[in-house]
């Protein structure tokens, strides 16, 4: 919490659409979250890929500092 005054919030509203899609679809995969079983999600290899190809490209916007 230390650095959180220095999170750039321009940035984050910028992507938080996109971060939150990807994160409500893997709440769907995962059996400690919001997992309906009746819809019976089954992730595939290339919808993953594609996820964190997202999310490296939006971590590429909060450089360390």
């Amino acid at each position: 919490m230390t650095a959180f005054p220095k999170v750039n919030g321009i940035a984050i509203d910028g992507c938080k659409d996109e971060v939150n899609e990807i994160f409500e679809r893997c709440c769907g995969y995962i059996d400690g979250h919001s997992n309906p079983e009746e819809l019976n999600l089954q992730p595939t290899l290339s919808e993953l890929e594609q996820d964190l190809k997202a999310m490296q490209e939006i971590k590429k916007k909060f450089p360390k500092n």
